[in-house]
């Protein structure tokens, strides 16, 4: 018999991360974005997507956390490595959040 998942679980204003991450990459690609699941087995840190927009060149890693989530230790290192390479990044932790950014 499955288990019930806590009210929380379904809350509006506290959606899960997977969530965040699937309706802001649908607005990015409504909005012309190319959007790639980065996935990368031997390294653990690597963040969630990259995100590119081809009019502008311009090219964001991007990680998706829940409301008031932060970086893990080998995502931040993953992160300061991207930086340091001059490349962007970027951490979303709401729905709006990631709509306003990618307009």
């Amino acid at each position: 018999m499955p288990t019930e998942r806590p009210q929380s679980f379904y809350k509006e204003d506290d959606p899960l991360e997977k969530v965040i991450e699937a309706k802001v990459k649908k607005r990015a690609r409504d909005n012309g974005w190319l959007t790639y699941k980065w996935v990368s087995p031997n390294n653990r840190g690597v963040l969630d997507d990259i995100m590119i927009n081809p009019e502008t060149e311009e090219v964001w890693f991007v990680e998706f956390k829940r409301k008031g989530k932060t970086w893990t230790a080998k995502q931040a290192d993953v992160r300061d490595d991207l930086i340091a390479a001059g490349q962007k990044t970027k951490l979303i932790d709401s729905i709006e959040e990631g709509y306003k950014f990618f307009k």
